[in-house]
């Protein structure tokens, strides 16, 4: 994960087969799938993940992710949405059902479930991501001046 893809790819088919299929190795798995362009391969590692660890938010993001990459936006937004209130506190999935609504223009559902990531996230990291994240463009866009409520939520927060 030091930038040479071919290099973790040589490295992981080095692991043994009988612990493939160990969540470490299957989130391993993803990443290096992931930075090939093996989008199959890292979906598939990212649907074992979550077999493995249902109540795992991040297996289920990875899966997101991947499926987004092979099927489109709403495959994506869909997964999400049927496991979303299992990760009621996770932010990250908040996030990223906001994203994946502002990609397919659900500017309110989009708006609420940003907010929702932005109350459950106490540090404000997603708020700061939120400024820069390409896939949230259409919904400053629409609402018009939504850098500046963002802003303003970041520095109430910060108080």
């Amino acid at each position: 994960m030091l930038g040479n893809p071919a290099e973790a790819v040589a490295e992981f088919d080095k692991v043994a087969e009988a612990n493939r299929g160990h969540p470490n190795v299957l989130a391993l798995q993803w990443r290096i799938s992931e930075a090939v362009g093996n989008r199959e391969d890292a979906w598939h590692a990212a649907f074992k993940l979550c077999e493995l660890l249902p109540d795992c938010a991040a297996g289920w993001i990875c899966q997101a992710n991947s499926l987004r990459q092979i099927r489109g936006v709403q495959a994506a937004a869909d997964l999400l949405l049927s496991v979303a209130q299992r990760f009621g506190a996770e932010p990250v999935v908040a996030y990223n059902l906001a994203c994946y609504l502002a990609q397919l223009g659900e500017w309110e559902k989009s708006w609420s479930w940003l907010r929702d990531a932005f109350a459950a996230d106490r540090e404000s990291q997603l708020k700061v991501l939120a400024l820069l994240d390409p896939d949230l463009k259409p919904l400053w866009d629409q609402i018009g001046d939504g850098v500046a409520v963002v802003q303003v939520e970041i520095r109430e927060s910060s108080e």
